[in-house]
């Protein structure tokens, strides 16, 4: 498994290279916009947008759900697209393929550790596989079924994911 914790000397070192690397999707949406008519039709903008969503949980929760990530929001994504792992007691790239199959989060309150796990990735993870298959677990029932009536409604009511995604709710959506 791997274990987060954000005081780690090595999160910290990768937390500034990632800042120095980052190019949102809002940037690159505001680029596109700015773009002469003529290079780029709507629709390969929307394709080039699509696509850039669906590469990153990062850019569907900051482009499509309107929450604003922060560093450590990252990590958390990086760990669950397997692109960080644990080795030797460090967050380091994972560079051998090596599955995240069990993480611990260790971070204060209110640092949308659920909101990032539980609400964003699954739907990004929806979104690129339509057979994904979700089980939420938490301290209580309510808790759980807080978090599965916010994925429903993202994905019933956003208009702004919707349009951008298209629709992936089922024909019938009383039977998730």
């Amino acid at each position: 498994g791997v274990l987060v914790y954000f005081g780690n000397k090595e999160v910290v070192k990768w937390k500034r290279k990632k800042q120095q690397q980052l190019l949102t999707l809002k940037m690159i949406s505001q680029q596109l916009s700015k773009w002469p008519e003529e290079s780029i039709s709507p629709s390969q903008a929307k394709g080039t947008i699509k696509q850039l969503i669906l590469g990153s949980p990062r850019n569907l929760s900051e482009y499509c759900l309107d929450y604003e990530n922060n560093w450590h929001h990252d990590i958390l994504y990086d760990l669950a697209t397997n692109k960080l792992t644990q080795k030797d007691g460090k967050i380091v790239f994972n560079t051998e393929g090596k599955l995240n199959r069990k993480i611990l989060i260790l971070a204060p309150r209110n640092h949308a550790k659920s909101t990032t796990l539980s609400v964003n990735y699954p739907i990004w993870k929806l979104y690129n596989n339509s057979d994904y298959r979700l089980i939420i677990v938490s301290n209580t029932a309510d808790q759980s079924t807080a978090f599965l009536r916010e994925i429903k409604h993202h994905l019933e009511k956003n208009n702004k994911l919707i349009k951008t995604l298209d629709t992936i709710v089922p024909l019938y959506p009383d039977k998730w």
